[in-house]
Protein backbone atom coordinates (compact mmCIF):
# COMPACT_ATOMS: atom_id res chain seq x y z
CA UNK A 1 0.00 0.00 0.00
CA UNK A 2 3.02 2.47 0.58
CA UNK A 3 4.28 1.64 -2.40
CA UNK A 4 1.06 2.13 -4.56
CA UNK A 5 1.02 5.29 -2.45
CA UNK A 6 4.76 6.70 -3.27
CA UNK A 7 3.85 5.29 -7.04
CA UNK A 8 0.54 7.35 -6.92
CA UNK A 9 2.22 10.75 -4.99
CA UNK A 10 1.85 13.69 -7.67
CA UNK A 11 5.45 15.37 -8.58
CA UNK A 12 6.11 18.72 -6.70
CA UNK A 13 7.70 21.56 -7.76
CA UNK A 14 10.71 19.97 -5.46
CA UNK A 15 10.44 16.83 -6.94
CA UNK A 16 11.01 18.34 -10.86
CA UNK A 17 13.55 20.97 -9.63
CA UNK A 18 15.72 17.67 -8.19
CA UNK A 19 15.26 15.45 -10.98
CA UNK A 20 16.36 18.56 -13.47
CA UNK A 21 19.86 18.93 -11.02
CA UNK A 22 20.60 15.14 -11.46
CA UNK A 23 19.65 15.65 -15.12
CA UNK A 24 22.42 18.61 -15.40
CA UNK A 25 24.72 16.43 -13.43
CA UNK A 26 24.70 13.66 -15.93
CA UNK A 27 24.97 15.69 -18.54
CA UNK A 28 27.61 17.98 -17.74
CA UNK A 29 30.48 18.07 -19.89
CA UNK A 30 32.49 17.23 -16.58
CA UNK A 31 30.45 14.25 -15.39
CA UNK A 32 30.96 13.18 -19.65
CA UNK A 33 34.81 13.67 -19.59
CA UNK A 34 35.59 12.03 -16.42
CA UNK A 35 33.24 8.72 -17.44
CA UNK A 36 34.91 8.55 -20.59
CA UNK A 37 38.49 8.49 -18.46
CA UNK A 38 37.67 6.28 -15.77
CA UNK A 39 35.91 3.89 -18.85
CA UNK A 40 39.62 3.88 -20.17
CA UNK A 41 41.40 3.13 -17.39
CA UNK A 42 38.74 0.27 -16.51
CA UNK A 43 38.80 -1.30 -19.69
CA UNK A 44 42.41 -1.27 -19.43
CA UNK A 45 42.58 -3.21 -16.15
CA UNK A 46 39.37 -5.77 -17.24
CA UNK A 47 41.46 -6.57 -20.72
CA UNK A 48 43.96 -8.15 -18.41
CA UNK A 49 42.14 -9.69 -15.96
CA UNK A 50 40.68 -11.61 -18.75
CA UNK A 51 43.08 -11.75 -21.78
CA UNK A 52 46.95 -11.46 -19.38
CA UNK A 53 46.71 -15.81 -19.74
CA UNK A 54 46.55 -16.21 -23.03
CA UNK A 55 48.98 -13.33 -24.18
CA UNK A 56 51.33 -14.98 -21.11
CA UNK A 57 50.89 -18.20 -22.99
CA UNK A 58 51.52 -16.45 -26.49
CA UNK A 59 54.74 -14.92 -25.69
CA UNK A 60 56.33 -17.48 -23.20
CA UNK A 61 54.34 -20.45 -23.33
CA UNK A 62 54.83 -22.53 -20.62
CA UNK A 63 51.72 -25.20 -18.63
CA UNK A 64 48.78 -23.70 -17.21
CA UNK A 65 50.66 -23.34 -13.95
CA UNK A 66 53.70 -21.16 -14.93
CA UNK A 67 50.98 -19.28 -16.86
CA UNK A 68 49.06 -18.63 -13.63
CA UNK A 69 51.78 -17.47 -11.79
CA UNK A 70 53.11 -15.28 -14.24
CA UNK A 71 49.38 -13.69 -14.43
CA UNK A 72 49.58 -13.62 -10.30
CA UNK A 73 52.53 -11.47 -10.95
CA UNK A 74 51.26 -8.92 -13.07
CA UNK A 75 48.43 -8.49 -10.24
CA UNK A 76 50.86 -8.14 -7.89
CA UNK A 77 52.59 -5.26 -9.42
CA UNK A 78 48.98 -3.87 -10.33
CA UNK A 79 48.65 -3.95 -6.92
CA UNK A 80 52.61 -2.16 -6.33
CA UNK A 81 51.52 0.31 -9.24
CA UNK A 82 48.32 1.80 -6.76
CA UNK A 83 50.52 2.23 -4.15
CA UNK A 84 53.13 4.06 -5.32
CA UNK A 85 51.64 6.21 -7.86
CA UNK A 86 48.71 7.17 -4.79
CA UNK A 87 51.77 7.76 -2.43
CA UNK A 88 53.20 10.02 -5.68
CA UNK A 89 50.60 11.86 -6.19
CA UNK A 90 49.86 12.67 -2.42
CA UNK A 91 53.45 13.87 -1.94
CA UNK A 92 53.43 16.09 -5.35
CA UNK A 93 49.74 17.39 -5.44
CA UNK A 94 49.79 16.41 -8.86
CA UNK A 95 46.42 14.30 -9.66
CA UNK A 96 45.67 15.19 -13.14
CA UNK A 97 49.59 14.86 -14.40
CA UNK A 98 50.27 11.26 -12.83
CA UNK A 99 46.33 10.42 -14.68
CA UNK A 100 47.57 11.24 -17.70
CA UNK A 101 50.99 9.95 -17.50
CA UNK A 102 49.93 6.59 -16.28
CA UNK A 103 47.78 6.31 -19.06
CA UNK A 104 50.13 7.40 -22.10
CA UNK A 105 52.67 4.64 -20.73
CA UNK A 106 50.45 2.15 -20.41
CA UNK A 107 48.89 3.09 -24.05
CA UNK A 108 52.59 2.14 -25.10
CA UNK A 109 53.18 -0.81 -23.78
CA UNK A 110 49.91 -1.95 -25.02
CA UNK A 111 50.92 -0.50 -28.02
CA UNK A 112 54.43 -2.73 -27.94
CA UNK A 113 51.95 -6.04 -27.49
CA UNK A 114 50.19 -5.04 -30.20
CA UNK A 115 52.89 -4.29 -32.95
CA UNK A 116 54.78 -7.55 -31.19
CA UNK A 117 57.83 -5.58 -31.22
CA UNK A 118 58.86 -7.33 -28.10
CA UNK A 119 58.72 -11.22 -27.76
CA UNK A 120 59.29 -13.92 -24.79
CA UNK A 121 60.29 -12.27 -22.20
CA UNK A 122 60.62 -9.16 -23.43
CA UNK A 123 56.53 -8.71 -23.91
CA UNK A 124 55.89 -10.29 -20.31
CA UNK A 125 58.42 -7.40 -19.24
CA UNK A 126 55.85 -5.21 -21.40
CA UNK A 127 52.62 -6.61 -19.53
CA UNK A 128 54.40 -5.62 -16.39
CA UNK A 129 54.43 -1.85 -17.59
CA UNK A 130 51.27 -2.23 -18.50
CA UNK A 131 49.64 -3.68 -15.06
CA UNK A 132 52.03 -1.10 -12.75
CA UNK A 133 50.52 1.94 -14.59
CA UNK A 134 46.83 1.33 -15.35
CA UNK A 135 46.20 -0.39 -12.51
CA UNK A 136 48.03 2.62 -10.48
CA UNK A 137 45.61 5.33 -12.53
CA UNK A 138 42.69 4.16 -10.33
CA UNK A 139 43.27 5.19 -6.99
CA UNK A 140 44.90 8.66 -8.39
CA UNK A 141 41.54 9.25 -10.71
CA UNK A 142 39.15 9.06 -7.89
CA UNK A 143 40.94 11.95 -6.05
CA UNK A 144 40.00 14.31 -9.03
CA UNK A 145 35.98 14.04 -9.28
CA UNK A 146 35.85 15.53 -5.72
CA UNK A 147 37.89 18.40 -6.48
CA UNK A 148 35.94 19.73 -9.78
CA UNK A 149 32.46 19.15 -8.21
CA UNK A 150 30.74 20.70 -5.29
CA UNK A 151 29.64 18.11 -2.41
CA UNK A 152 25.62 18.19 -3.84
CA UNK A 153 27.17 17.36 -7.84
CA UNK A 154 29.32 14.59 -6.64
CA UNK A 155 26.97 12.23 -4.50
CA UNK A 156 25.59 12.10 -8.13
CA UNK A 157 28.61 12.82 -10.10
CA UNK A 158 30.77 9.93 -8.76
CA UNK A 159 27.62 7.04 -9.08
CA UNK A 160 27.22 8.37 -12.69
CA UNK A 161 30.89 8.00 -13.43
CA UNK A 162 31.73 4.94 -11.87
CA UNK A 163 27.85 3.49 -13.68
CA UNK A 164 28.74 4.39 -17.13
CA UNK A 165 32.19 3.22 -17.38
CA UNK A 166 31.62 0.01 -15.66
CA UNK A 167 30.39 -0.75 -19.16
CA UNK A 168 33.68 -0.88 -19.95
CA UNK A 169 33.81 -4.31 -18.26
CA UNK A 170 31.94 -5.61 -20.87
CA UNK A 171 33.12 -3.98 -23.72
CA UNK A 172 36.82 -4.13 -23.29
CA UNK A 173 37.19 -8.07 -23.44
CA UNK A 174 34.61 -8.52 -26.04
CA UNK A 175 36.81 -6.20 -28.41
CA UNK A 176 39.99 -8.31 -27.69
CA UNK A 177 38.26 -11.25 -28.47
CA UNK A 178 36.26 -10.49 -31.19
CA UNK A 179 39.75 -9.44 -32.34
CA UNK A 180 41.09 -12.71 -32.15
CA UNK A 181 38.32 -14.18 -33.85
CA UNK A 182 37.94 -11.87 -37.14
CA UNK A 183 41.56 -11.53 -37.53
CA UNK A 184 43.71 -14.19 -35.85
CA UNK A 185 45.30 -12.03 -33.11
CA UNK A 186 44.35 -9.57 -30.49
CA UNK A 187 46.29 -6.47 -32.16
CA UNK A 188 43.50 -4.67 -33.33
CA UNK A 189 41.65 -4.62 -30.23
CA UNK A 190 44.36 -3.74 -28.55
CA UNK A 191 45.32 -0.94 -30.66
CA UNK A 192 41.89 0.48 -30.15
CA UNK A 193 42.29 0.03 -26.29
CA UNK A 194 45.66 2.23 -26.51
CA UNK A 195 44.16 4.64 -28.78
CA UNK A 196 41.24 4.93 -26.08
CA UNK A 197 44.09 5.45 -23.50
CA UNK A 198 45.35 8.23 -25.46
CA UNK A 199 42.05 9.83 -25.66
CA UNK A 200 41.40 9.66 -22.35
CA UNK A 201 45.01 11.18 -21.23
CA UNK A 202 44.35 14.20 -23.69
CA UNK A 203 40.59 15.04 -22.07
CA UNK A 204 42.42 15.07 -18.70
CA UNK A 205 45.15 17.25 -19.63
CA UNK A 206 42.52 19.78 -21.60
CA UNK A 207 40.45 19.54 -18.76
CA UNK A 208 43.51 20.76 -16.66
CA UNK A 209 44.48 23.29 -18.89
CA UNK A 210 40.54 24.39 -18.80
CA UNK A 211 41.16 24.74 -15.05
CA UNK A 212 44.26 26.60 -15.11
CA UNK A 213 44.68 28.83 -18.26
Amino acid sequence: MLAEALTEAPAGPAQDAGSSKVLAILRSPVTLALSFVYFAIVMSMVVLNYWAPSLIKDAIGGNTGSVALYSAGLYAVGALGMIVLGWLSDRYRQRRGFVAAALLIGALAYGLIASQFTAGYGAYATLVFAAFFTYGAMPVFWSIPASVMSKQQAAVGIAAISALANVAGMVGPAVIGWSKSATGHYSSGIYLLAACMVLAAAVVLLKRRAAHP
